[in-house]
Parts: C-alpha cells; sequence; structure tokens
C-alpha cells in the first residue's frame, strides 16, 4: 500500500500458499516460504527472496531439516535465520544466505544462559548483523541479567543485572549493528537500556515515569538510531501504549495512541514498523468490535491518523518506480 496515495499494489500470486513474510533491515527485499500444491509429491515448499524494484526473484527448496515455519527473520541484508528440527531445545539455529547457498551454524547457548519457555519473549540469543556477537539471558552469581558475548574472542563483555528477565523487553540491535537496547528492572524501576559493543551500557529512561507494573512486548529501533519504540503494557493500569525513546534527551515520549499487539508476537520482532527514513511508523489497534486498525504516526510532527483498517501491517518496503 502506497503510503501518498493509499494505491494497493499486489506483489504475487495469491492463489499460492505464502507464509512467514521478512523483509529485509535495507527494505529492499522480501523473504517468504511458498507452498506449492503437486499432485505427485503432495505439497512442496519453496524458500522465496525478492526485490520488486528490480524484478529479481531467487527460489530454492526448503531443507528437509529445516523447521517448517523456521523463517525467523533477516539477521542482515544478506543472511537470514532458520531454525533447524531439532529434539533439542533450545533448537539449533543457521544463518543462510539465500543469494549465494552459504550456510552457517549459530549456537544457541551460551555460557551462564537462562533457558525460559517458548512462550515467553526473552529469545535464547540475539545475533548481531555480523554474526559475531550475541546478547542473551543470563544468570551470574545468582543474578539475573543479560550478557553480552563476543563469539570470535570466546569471552563476555558486559553483564547488565535486572531484577526480572521474564516479563521485560528482551534484546534488540540496531540496523547498523553497534548498539543495541533491553529494558532492565532496577529497585527504582524498569529502564531502557543501550549498550555498545565496547561493553558500555547506558540506562537511557525510565519507563516508571509512564506506567507502572509494566510487560514490554516489543523493542524497534529507528533506521537513524534517534528512537527507540516499544509497546508497554501495564498490569495495573490494564492499558496498552506505544511509547518512544528519544535517545538524544534521554526522555521517555507518551504519542497517546492505543495499541493492542495481541496477534504480533508470530509475525516478527520488527515491530512497531519504521519507515526507511526513521520519519514515520506503524502500529496496530484492535478495537473492542475486533477490526484491526493500522495508525500512521509522524514522528517529526508527532501527528497520527488512521491509515487503512482491516488489514495487517507485515512490514515496510521500498519499491522505485
Amino acid at each position: 500500500m502506497n503510503t501518498s496515495d493509499r494505491s494497493i499494489i499486489a506483489l504475487g500470486n495469491t492463489d499460492e500458499g505464502l507464509s512467514d513474510l521478512r523483509v529485509s533491515p535495507n527494505r529492499e527485499w522480501i523473504a517468504y516460504g511458498k507452498l506449492n500444491e503437486s499432485i505427485t509429491n503432495g505439497i512442496k515448499s519453496n524458500l522465496v527472496v525478492e526485490n520488486f524494484s528490480t524484478g529479481t526473484k531467487i527460489e530454492s527448496p526448503w531443507h528437509n531439516d529445516w523447521e517448517l515455519d523456521g523463517l525467523k527473520t533477516w539477521l542482515n541484508n544478506k543472511d537470514l535465520l532458520i531454525t533447524l528440527e531439532s529434539q533439542n531445545y533450545p533448537p539449533d539455529f543457521i544463518a543462510l544466505n539465500p543469494f549465494t547457498g552459504e550456510i552457517t551454524p549459530l549456537p544457541s547457548l551460551f555460557p551462564d544462559q537462562v533457558i525460559r519457555s517458548p512462550d515467553l519473549y526473552v529469545p535464547f540469543a540475539d545475533y548481531d548483523p555480523t554474526l559475531n556477537y550475541v546478547i542473551y539471558p543470563a544468570l551470574e552469581d545468582n543474578v539475573y541479567g543479560f550478557s553480552l558475548f563476543d563469539r570470535t574472542g570466546n569471552k563476555q563483555i558486559a553483564f547488565s543485572p535486572s531484577l526480572s528477565i521474564v516479563d521485560i523487553g528482551a534484546p534488540e540491535w540496531s540496523d547498523d549493528g553497534q548498539q543495541y537496547a533491553f529494558v532492565a528492572e532496577t529497585k527504582s524501576g524498569a529502564y531502557v537500556h543501550t549498550g555498545k559493543l565496547d561493553g558500555n551500557v547506558d540506562a537511557t529512561a525510565n519507563l516508571g515515569e509512564v506506567l507502572q507494573s509494566i510487560l514490554v512486548d516489543k523493542l524497534s529501533w529507528s533506521p537513524d538510531n534517534k528512537y527507540i519504540a516499544l509497546v508497554a503494557y501495564s498490569i495495573s493500569q490494564q492499558t496498552e501504549k506505544l511509547l518512544l525513546v528519544d535517545l538524544a534527551k534521554q526522555k521517555i515520549i507518551d504519542p497517546c495512541i492505543k495499541v493492542n499487539y495481541k496477534n504480533w508476537s508470530v509475525v516478527d520482532s520488527k515491530f512497531p514498523v519504521w519507515s526507511p527514513d526513521g520519519q514515520m511508523l506503524l502500529v496496530e489497534n484492535q478495537t473492542e468490535l475486533g477490526k484491526n486498525e493500522v495508525i500512521l504516526i509522524d514522528v517529526s510532527k508527532m501527528t497520527a491518523g488512521i491509515f487503512a483498517r482491516d488489514v495487517r501491517v507485515l512490514g515496510w518496503i521500498s519499491i522505485k518506480p
């Protein structure tokens, strides 16, 4: 859907079974699974990456040792994170370059790592775009927190303590891979923290100034690294809000936008959805009647309006005319 005139462009054959659509960080490529009906072979699944500006489409068979819904996210602009079929928990992962076919095994277990239920939002390990660094929930000297680990040097770089790691924001890397963000709970409140590859971690904003007894679902960096958007739910107030962290001013901005992300966790981690220039933001809200509203926010002007109804947001892509 075009943001200027809201015209709709069909991007593929709607008769095909498409699943797990993922948009690359540079907004140029889409990856998805495609189910093909075959009389002789039953259902055959393929992996497709497509660039609609250039008309480039790369299609390859889905490997038998990949989980059917194993396409998780783009780790960078060339590698996809895929879960392998496994009896192990946590499962095994690979980074797949669909352009070259190169596969890189990715460990899912690291020192002092805390393994949580798959129903919770804390990941096993969140890799940076270079695949050299990982941040993950850890327990060190009976203290919970998040550990930044250097895979190439096989050493821990930083440990950030938190009173809880179950119901707070799991780590999320910036698009350039130079910073990561997470929410750590202290006695004085739940703070959004930003960390760098050298291990320096700063507490940038106290979410407790806006909401009490919160759960944080999604964290999302703006492409220009000026803001972090997140969705926070207040248990005591029974309300869910979109909040923005202004990293330069180290303060929380409340756009007063009601959101409802009940179904977003199964879609992707890159939500709320930023425009490529970091000027606009998309969120969803489900009304009391069960209708879905897509809200477009102009961050520079801090204005918002309903952009579309009865559709779901899968990502923001750039299609050149």
